[in-house]
This record gives structure tokens, C-alpha cells and sequence, in this order.
């Protein structure tokens, strides 16, 4: 595996699961300043669970990197888009938000295919002691098949062939570097046996299928992307957590952009967090400060940690799962322009 760093800028989108409480398929909310790249949208993805009402997404414009340092305050937005005027918003604790990442080029592609790998590798060794720590129990969610121990990814078999030629020993530390700890279930070996699959997995892999809590989408042939997917964090309406998740995730990216010697010595310096934690000390609070270099963020997530323990799974519901009527700063009006309707109908068939 070698460097990604100087050959992507990659871009990210967030999708909030939730219920729509009324009969009209589209409902679309136009930023006020008509910038299409600014536009939220309702999409029906899935209608086979409810009777009345469906499952529908509501996605927010693209972003990059440089945003995400700025604080995100086009994400602000996704929020103030939920309907004005009729109809329901209703969320329940199966619902997620996906948080994808773009990848110019396609997964096919073979830089493409290592960076994705790279960003597996990452999310395997950091679930179980920081993401799943992050994100509310998950009861009806399906998220209960961590990568790191259930997922495709780890299963296999992979056919022969196909393969990407990398150098594991480059990107990976030895064995030596990996104490036995409680997130790797006191057995290194099995571990690095698992680690050392990724980078072999065939171009292919893209197909794994999207129950996996993190798996890639086919390549959008539009834009020119594979989308990496994240599906972890139960949907939110609270600017501050979704801001805090997109925060954690992009870090994530910015590590396996990394070239093989930086990469590595980030990887020893997770495997060092995770055993010494052990001895005593918090974890993901290690992880947070020393590897993402987010520890301003630090006393969001223990609040956010104290409100999950006291059973506060997506706040600002009411006791029946409906979120109050808001009419937010961004999204002022409804969008009724017949042809952008179509427009819209045309890329998102239902």
C-alpha cells in the first residue's frame, strides 16, 4: 500500500435516516440563495417496513476536507431543511446517519482501492475502543456486526487473482507491536492474521453488501465516485453531534491518506493507546487526544456519553418519537420549480 495523499481530495456527504409523516413522495427544500450546490432533499429509500408512512433520507450538499476544518457550518443546514408545513418528521433508534466519503475514480481504481483498504484497516483497529464507543447502544440499528469481527471484510474467502500488489509489511507494524489487549480479545495473532488479509482483498470488494456497518457503494457514474460508507451514529438532528461524528470520520481519512511510514507509525501509536489503556485510563479519550488530535472535542463526547446513559438515544423527540415543527435560518421555503422537481425525480428514482 502506498501513498494516497498526493492524488485525492476527497469529499464527503452526510444522509440523516428518518420517517416522513406524510403521503407526498418528494418534499424538497431549496437553499434560499438558489445555490444547487446548497439544495437538501427528501429521497424515499425504503417504504417496505411501514404501511403509512416510509423511510426516507434527508441529504445535505457535499463537502470536503477544508470544511470540515471551518467547522462545517453548511451541515448547520441539514436540520433547518425538515419540512415547514405539514406532515410528520419521526425518528426511532433503528435509524442511522450514513456518512459517506467520496473517492474519485471508482474503487476499481487502484489507488482508489488502496486508500479504501487503508481507511478498513483504520476503522478495524478503532471500532470496538473508539467509534462504537461514540454512537448510542444500538438496539434495532444494524450495526451489531462490528468489521472488525463479523463483517465480509473478515470472513472471506477471497478468490485468487485479482489482487492488489502491496507491501503489508510497509504499511503495518509486526506482530511484536500489538500487546494483547481487550479490543483485540487478548489474541494479537488472530488480529494481525485479519489486518494482513485487507490488503489482498480482490478490486472487487466494492461488492460487499451494505449491511456491513462500513462497506462501499458502486462507483456513481455522475460524479465519478465510489462512496465509502460509515453507518455507525444513530440519526441525529443536533448540529454539535453530527458536526463531532463528521469530525472523527474525516480524521479517519486523513490517516490512511498517509504515506507507508507515517501510516505505520500511526498504527503502532493506536496498538501503544489501546494496551496501556488497559493498565488503566480511558481509551477513546487516548485515542481522541494522541492519534485524531481532537481533544476539544473531548468534553462534547463525555456529555454526549452521560446523556446516552441516561436513555437519551436521539434528543429533541418528543415522548412519541416526533420532532416539533421548526422553521430553521437556511431553508426559508419550499422548492416548487416543476423543472428541478423532475430534475431531481429523474437522478433519485423511487
Amino acid at each position: 500500500m502506498s501513498s494516497s495523499r498526493p492524488l485525492f481530495k476527497p469529499c464527503f456527504n452526510a444522509a440523516i435516516e428518518l420517517i416522513q409523516g406524510w403521503d407526498a413522495p418528494f418534499e424538497f427544500c431549496h437553499h434560499i440563495s438558489n445555490d444547487q450546490d446548497k439544495t437538501c432533499s427528501f429521497l424515499k429509500t425504503d417504504s417496505s417496513k411501514y404501511t403509512t408512512s416510509g423511510t426516507v433520507s434527508l441529504i445535505g450538499p457535499n463537502f470536503d476536507l477544508a470544511d470540515v476544518a471551518a467547522g462545517l457550518p453548511g451541515l448547520e443546514a441539514m436540520p433547518d431543511a425538515l419540512p415547514y408545513k405539514g406532515g410528520d418528521v419521526i425518528a426511532e433508534d433503528f435509524h442511522h446517519v450514513e456518512l459517506e466519503v467520496g473517492i474519485q475514480g471508482g474503487i476499481r481504481n487502484g489507488a482508489a482501492n488502496i486508500l479504501a483498504k487503508k481507511m478498513a484497516t483504520l476503522v478495524m483497529v478503532l471500532e470496538e475502543s473508539l467509534l462504537l464507543k461514540l454512537v448510542a447502544p444500538s438496539r434495532g440499528r444494524r450495526i451489531m456486526h462490528p468489521v472488525s469481527k463479523e463483517s465480509n471484510v473478515v470472513k472471506g474467502p477471497w478468490p485468487q487473482g485479482g489482487a492488489v500488489n502491496s507491501d503489508y509489511d510497509s504499511h503495518v507494524p509486526p506482530i511484536a507491536a500489538m500487546k494483547p489487549a481487550a479490543w483485540n480479545n487478548r489474541d494479537p495473532e488472530h488480529i494481525c492474521r485479519i489486518l494482513s488479509k485487507t490488503p489482498e482483498l480482490p478490486r472487487n470488494w466494492a461488492q460487499l453488501p451494505t449491511s456491513d456497518p462500513v462497506f462501499a457503494r458502486p462507483v456513481d457514474r455522475e460524479q465519478g465516485r465510489t462512496w465509502f460508507c460509515f453507518r455507525h451514529l444513530q440519526t441525529t438532528f443536533e448540529y454539535t453531534l453530527l458536526r463531532n461524528w463528521v469530525e472523527v470520520i474525516a480524521r479517519i481519512v486523513e490517516l490512511a491518506l498517509a504515506g507507508p511510514d507515517e501510516y505505520k507509525r500511526c498504527l503502532e501509536a493506536i496498538f501503544r493507546i489501546q494496551h496501556d489503556a488497559d493498565q488503566g485510563g480511558v481509551t477513546w479519550e487516548q485515542l481522541m487526544t494522541h492519534v485524531l488530535k481532537l481533544e476539544h472535542r473531548i468534553q462534547d463526547w463525555r456529555d454526549q456519553l452521560a446523556r446516552y446513559e441516561r436513555g437519551e438515544i436521539i434528543a429533541g423527540l418528543s415522548e412519541d418519537g416526533l420532532l416539533p415543527k421548526r422553521m430553521g435560518p437556511y431553508y426559508s421555503q419550499k422548492e416548487d420549480n416543476t423543472a428541478l422537481l423532475a430534475r431531481l425525480r429523474a437522478k433519485y428514482p423511487v
